[in-house]
């Protein structure tokens, strides 16, 4: 290894390994800081580093300092991708501390980012706080208190107790406005449980849900990779990915279906 960027490429990957694998993050920290501190100069890598960093940090416990770490990056690398990711955690704080409205100015600025993933993940994060604040009433905010508590908990890999938080907002509040954003994060904390039945009955559920308008193409194509890729059942995954994009032609998921669609059938792909 001999340029900057791959060095800590792989500084960043052991990291993750640290982290998220071995759960000593401490170590992790220790790993992303040594090698920030030897390649200070601004490089992608760099700057994807120090999100890993305010990840960490933020799944430990310190908010605050992940906060700071989020804002060098969003600062230094402003409008292009890296930046705006890193703008979008920060709104993601916010977001974990109850801090609605900033976050909602952060997040409609983001709707219109180059990348469509943050954008569209923008407009959704967006609109679960208008629908859920428009009301003003208490049960509004402290459902979307108890919703973002257990967003936090996911980062914080507590997946046990954000379950019982999302079935406590599915038993205090029935039919609640968040209750397609409760079955979407159920649904993802299951497939990291590695309980796929479960996760298909869940997203199943979010796929025919009305008013679920922003999230069923995400639930059409999460159900498609799992008989894709994990069931090996190709017939079932074609017809999710058929719905993507025949019924969710302006999804930003909806040309990846399309692909993998035609991939699965066996058609012969020219340049």
């Amino acid at each position: 290894l001999t340029f900057p960027g791959e060095i800590i490429e792989v500084h960043t990957a052991m990291a993750e390994v640290y982290a998220y694998k071995l759960r000593q993050p401490k170590k992790a920290e220790q790993t992303l800081t040594s090698i920030l501190e030897k390649y200070p100069a601004k490089s992608d890598e760099q700057g994807l580093a120090k999100i890993l960093l305010g990840d960490i940090t933020l799944a430990y416990g310190d908010p605050w300092e992940a906060l700071l770490l989020y804002a060098q990056v969003d600062k230094a690398f402003g409008d292009n991708e890296i930046g705006q990711e890193a703008r979008f955690k920060k709104a993601m704080v916010a977001f974990y501390q109850g801090d609605f409205d900033w976050a909602k100015t952060q997040f409609d600025v983001l709707k219109t980012a180059t990348s469509k993933h943050i954008s569209n993940d923008a407009m959704i994060m967006a609109l679960v706080i208008s629908d859920n604040t428009f009301l003003d009433t208490d049960s509004n905010f402290t459902a979307l208190k108890i919703y973002a508590h257990a967003k936090l908990l996911v980062e914080r890999q507590d997946l046990d107790s954000a379950l019982m938080l999302l079935a406590d907002i599915e038993s205090t509040y029935p039919a609640h406005s968040l209750s397609d954003d409760v079955l979407w994060e159920r649904a993802q904390i299951e497939l990291k449980q590695g309980k796929t039945e479960k996760a298909i009955e869940t997203l199943t559920e979010l796929s025919g849900f009305l008013g679920a308008d922003l999230l069923i193409d995400r639930a059409l194509f999460e159900l498609a990779k799992i008989y894709d890729y994990d069931l090996n059942n190709t017939e079932k995954a074609m017809e999710y990915y058929q719905q993507v994009f025949s019924e969710h032609a302006d999804s930003i998921l909806a040309s990846q279906a399309r692909a993998r669609f035609r991939t699965l059938r066996g058609d012969e792909l020219y340049n």
